[in-house]
């Protein structure tokens, strides 16, 4: 079933398969909503978990998604760097929200180090600054800091179209072949001593290009309201260097060291305040990466409350994943296809959408109660 769009163009709107006498319905809609609905709470997850490998509770995701998001805003509207290259303020907004969120998990991680102060006090505490801070600064009239005074409501100014981040829409399929034709050789060269010896090895990367290149057409696919942002590529290099971080660098290695540890680690040389700071401090980062991307990709302002809890079901889209990169992209799917579906389900089933906490609940129990 295919519908005119805004822009007069015909998209794709619902697919049906007929299954006998039922039939199995497809929204791409939905699906779209979906996946940018989880992107925040797949890297905010990363925040979290991240401090678990460090034995850290970081509670604070809350406050470092806010901390990231408000230096990024006022970069993104700024006048200050309106004259720059067209090609520098998106990633000047993401290196700077990136920066706001270090800073704001460095604090817990300095104090916890040096003096005792528990992780999870001291970051819920920040929560509450960063939530009150950003709220003063856009709603302050005397003096006006952030607030855009056009604004019905309580809002800073849209951020120029330069420092957004792209919609799938705005390339053309041969750009997703050429990713994939990228991505092949990439992997290629780094194996290439591997091929020269055996020629079959050659097809894991060439298998590998033609699966990045469908995913980037069948994206294009679904993107019928044009929501979805390359915010979903950074989510998976986010994984990534995550999971490679943790596995294959010394760093990496010490901060699970000192997790699983800290006496041992201490007696093999390791320097644990050290490795408690950096561990909160790359936390934080990952939390205003996550905020940075909101802001960039789907509001395109800020507003108070605007993530209204995101860093807190953070906690549990890690506890879901069991604290591994590698898993928080499935936990963080299912995250966000509860809540995405919520309404829909309400609308079509009369079922209350009270059920999606119940199920957020009940997954959580299930997935503590060994512990």
């Amino acid at each position: 079933l295919y519908q005119d769009n805004a822009d007069g163009e015909s998209v794709l709107q619902q697919l049906y398969l007929r299954l006998g006498g039922s039939a199995l319905v497809f929204f791409p809609e939905n699906l779209e909503a979906m996946l940018v609905r989880s992107i925040p709470f797949i890297i905010a997850g990363l925040a979290v978990a991240l401090g678990f490998k460090a034995g850290l509770f970081n509670i604070g995701a809350e406050g470092q998604l806010y901390a990231g998001a408000i230096l990024s805003v006022w970069v993104g509207f700024s006048p200050i760097f309106s004259d720059l290259p067209i090609f520098i303020p998106l990633p000047l907004m993401l290196i700077v929200g990136i920066f706001g969120g270090f800073l704001w998990g460095a604090i817990p991680g300095v104090l916890k180090a040096y003096t005792g102060a528990h992780e999870v006090i001291v970051t819920i505490m920040l929560n509450y600054i960063a939530i009150r801070l950003v709220d003063w600064l856009i709603k302050s009239t005397n003096p006006v800091i952030l607030l855009d005074t056009t604004a019905s409501t309580p809002r800073t100014p849209f951020i120029d179209m330069e420092a957004r981040l792209p919609r799938f829409t705005e390339f053309s399929p041969w750009v997703m072949i050429l990713a994939g034709v990228v991505v092949a050789g990439l992997i290629a060269w780094s194996q290439r001593d591997v091929i020269a010896k055996n020629m079959r090895a050659l097809l894991r990367p060439v298998i590998l290009g033609v699966v990045v290149a469908l995913v980037g057409l069948f994206l294009q696919f679904i993107n019928v309201r044009g929501s979805l942002h390359i915010g979903l590529v950074i989510m998976v290099l986010a994984v990534w260097l995550t999971n490679w971080f943790l596995q294959r660098t010394t760093l990496g290695f010490e901060m699970r060291t000192v997790g699983a540890n800290s006496d041992a680690a201490r007696y093999a040389g390791m320097s644990v305040p050290r490795n408690i700071i950096l561990a909160l401090a790359l936390a934080g980062a990952l939390g205003g990466l996550a905020g940075t991307i909101e802001v960039s990709g789907v509001q395109y302002n800020m507003q108070p409350a605007f993530f209204s809890g995101v860093g807190f079901d953070a906690i549990a889209v890690a506890l879901l994943a069991r604290s591994n990169p590698r898993n928080m992209p499935i936990a963080g799917f299912l995250w966000g296809a509860l809540l995405s579906g919520a309404g829909l389900m309400q609308v079509r089933a009369d079922i209350s959408i009270d059920l999606v906490k119940i199920i957020q609940a009940l997954i959580i129990m299930f997935i503590a109660a060994d512990a």
